[in-house]
């Protein structure tokens, strides 16, 4: 095969098979690195809303939102290794987190897990697993319980857990949930 450039003429044979799958094959992982790396970038942008994501509590004894941090399919295990496969069996795509603190004890605080498991039904059927069998019902987002002074409750594709171990929170635990689940 003659090829002509600028006047020029060149000889060009044909590129084998074998070449021409292996460039197919190069630019398909390099596209699926691609689309890895941007998912990457999605979800750290998602950690710097924390603002977006968790409100401020407008009191002077509460940290805004801190600690804030996002876990991939990938990652998950590194905060709740022993659930993490219940969470992926359910099409679970991102954790953000972030904890609350009371200024007057370190040891009082908030800690707020916002799960995307893709689709509704997933959300459903996760938050379905871990209800108790006869739960405190809220009327916070699609479906709510609370358990303790923590709150769990579905809206959407998001399956919440807001938790705290100090049964005084109960009202602000409770506050926190509306105003989460308003921004869903």
């Amino acid at each position: 095969m003659s090829v002509t450039f600028f006047k020029r003429r060149y000889l060009r044979q044909a590129v084998p098979l074998s070449e021409v799958l292996t460039g197919a094959a190069i630019l398909l992982l390099t596209g699926g690195l691609w689309v890895a790396f941007v998912r990457d970038v999605s979800a750290a942008k998602v950690a710097g809303r924390s603002d977006d994501l968790f409100p401020s509590l407008d009191s002077s004894d509460w940290s805004a939102a801190q600690d804030v941090a996002v876990f991939t399919p990938q990652t998950l295990y590194e905060k709740i290794d022993g659930a993490a496969d219940a969470y992926l069996q359910y099409g679970f795509v991102r954790l953000t987190f972030a904890r609350y603190v009371r200024s007057t004890s370190s040891n009082a605080d908030i800690q707020v897990s916002l799960y995307d498991m893709t689709t509704v039904e997933n959300a459903k059927a996760i938050y379905d697993e871990e209800a108790p069998p006869k739960p405190r019902s809220l009327s916070v987002g699609d479906a709510a319980y609370r358990s303790g002074a923590s709150v769990f409750f579905r809206k959407g594709q998001m399956y919440v857990q807001i938790m705290t171990d100090d049964e005084s929170l109960e009202d602000l635990s409770s506050r926190l949930a509306e105003m989460i689940a308003s921004r869903i």
